[in-house]
């Protein structure tokens, strides 16, 4: 409803509920018009019975900022009403407030009327009274939350519809859904959880020993998780002894492989030694002696037959 032509003085946003009213109150807010410069409230109501809202009075009693009652705003009325159960309604409406020294206001609820002619009073003339207002279940229970969701999901009912702790009190409760349900009534009129079923699995005893159960569930998985991680642990030591092994191995492969192919190589140049040494003795060694011999043997020869020729020659002489 706020925007630059309008200063907010007061705003309440709080659910608040009168002893057997079949109406709530919702919000309230006091402003001002910047440009009519005068002030109005505006007030939200919701339906809480079964039968649809016809009409409803009601007065605003008006404050200053000393909290005396300056004013106060008698039998506004809302007429020609449909509303269903659950649904919120009014804020739209603008109530003029003519005392400028108004900071705050008080709704009182006076009468209502439904659909079917049934009038409801408030004979006592309070305003209202009584808080509907939840506590968070994420910031009341805190962890206890995720063991209630455990809960709903092992009934096989939605417990993403939970959002506030339950309340349950004389005349009425609170469903975890934010719901006002009348006690008479057995189940939520919105999500339609069985009330006794909420109050016996919402409870805080049984949410802390879902919460003990939980946490022992907790403590045997970790142990697992160690006993695993102690496990895969052992499963890597063994394969990277595996492994160093394996490289040892591979290792001494090499080595005797190298070792193998140095004596291979080894006998071979050895071989190759005998064979350049046998060669270098037949060269220089047999063959020079052999022709030696050979030519003794031819020289020989040829002395003998100088020494015939010279014989030949002698006798050749002397018979002349």
């Amino acid at each position: 409803m706020s925007d630059d032509k309008i200063k907010i003085l007061e705003e309440k946003n709080i659910h608040l509920w009168f002893d057997d009213s079949p109406i709530a109150l919702c919000a309230s807010m006091l402003a001002l018009d910047i440009d009519k410069a005068e002030l109005f409230a505006s007030v939200k109501f919701m339906n809480l019975q079964t039968t649809n809202i016809r009409s409803l009075t009601f007065d605003i009693c008006c404050y200053d900022a000393q909290r005396n009652q300056v004013e106060c705003i008698p039998d506004i009325t809302y007429n020609s009403l449909d509303v269903a159960r659950n649904i919120e309604f009014g804020y739209k409406r603008r109530v003029p407030v003519k005392n400028p020294q108004t900071r705050g206001i008080e709704v009182i609820l006076k009468q209502t009327t439904d659909i079917s002619g049934n009038l409801w009073k408030n004979s006592w003339g309070l305003p209202f009274n009584t808080s509907l207002e939840q506590q968070s279940i994420f910031t009341f229970q805190g962890n206890l939350n995720r063991q209630f969701i455990d809960i709903c999901t092992r009934s096989h009912i939605d417990g993403t519809v939970f959002s506030f702790q339950p309340e349950f009190e004389e005349k009425y409760w609170l469903c975890g859904c934010g719901c006002f349900n009348w006690n008479i009534e057995q189940e939520c009129f919105n999500c339609g959880v069985g009330k006794s079923w909420l109050k016996r699995n919402s409870s805080l005893e049984i949410l802390e020993k879902q919460s003990d159960f939980v946490e022992q569930q907790k403590t045997e998985i970790q142990e697992k998780h160690s006993e695993f991680r102690q496990y895969s642990q052992n499963q890597e030591d063994e394969l990277a002894e595996f492994a160093n092994r394996k490289k040892e191995y591979q290792k001494q492969l090499q080595k005797q492989k190298f070792q193998k192919t140095f004596g291979s190589v080894g006998l071979v140049i050895l071989i190759l030694a005998v064979v350049a040494a046998a060669a270098y003795g037949i060269f220089f060694y047999v063959i020079p002696r052999f022709q030696h011999t050979s030519a003794s043997s031819d020289f020989g020869i040829y002395q003998k037959q100088g020494d015939r020729d010279i014989y030949d020659d002698f006798l050749e002489y002397s018979q002349a």
